[in-house]
């Protein structure tokens, strides 16, 4: 899976002059318990999650419910008005930020998500047997499991289909994450293969009460 493409929003910056976002990360070992206190569950907007609706007309065949797959999720900016209002004076003559281009540690100081909402998040899935990938930019995470967990964690069914020539799968219906990352999740690519690189715009989506627990 590609990192940069999937966070095209940095290539932007990158294009504007700020270097080295994105930095490289490492893995936390996946711990063998489960969490007794499973926090509320909220379901992620179709187009987070790539999703189709239920009762869609595709094509499917079975799924290897052991089958290891690695899918990326991918938080909002911070003070995302402050970025806006940075980049567009990036090009301003008339604007204080005229050329004044952030380090990388700068950047991630001021616009990463933070640091208690990222650590949760990882936590809580390696609390749930995950293999998890992090990054010091803290703006996503990898995580790596069987489809059978990933259907059972996000409680939702991820179907194999039939394409020209190939092979794919997708999540049926809604995807559910805990609520505590309720409005901060922007994209969650790797469920859905059939675009091997999916993009979500959407910086502020909206999110909907689900199902409690596990």
């Amino acid at each position: 899976m590609n990192r940069i493409v999937i966070l095209l929003m940095a290539t932007i910056m990158l294009f504007l002059g700020i270097a080295g976002v994105v930095s490289a990360g490492h893995e936390n070992v996946s711990a063998g318990s489960v969490q007794s206190n499973v926090p509320n569950l909220i379901s992620v907007p179709l187009s987070v999650s790539h999703s189709v609706p239920l009762g869609s007309n595709y094509p499917l065949v079975k799924t290897n419910l052991n089958s290891r797959i690695s899918v990326m999720v991918t938080l909002k900016f911070s003070n995302e008005s402050f970025l806006h209002t940075f980049l567009n004076g990036l090009n301003d003559k008339s604007s204080p930020y005229y050329h004044h281009y952030m380090s990388a540690s700068q950047f991630d100081r001021y616009f990463s998500p933070s640091s208690a909402l990222y650590d949760r998040a990882v936590e809580y899935y390696i609390s749930h047997g995950f293999t998890v990938k992090t990054y010091q930019d803290h703006l996503s995470f990898v995580l790596k499991g069987s489809i059978a967990q990933f259907e059972d964690n996000m409680q939702t069914t991820i179907g194999t289909f039939k394409g020209t020539g190939r092979e794919y799968i997708m999540p049926v219906g809604n995807v559910y994450l805990p609520s505590f990352m309720a409005g901060y999740v922007v994209n969650i690519a790797g469920l859905n293969t059939k675009h091997l690189a999916t993009l979500n715009f959407n910086v502020s989506p909206s999110f909907t009460s689900g199902s409690n627990g596990q």
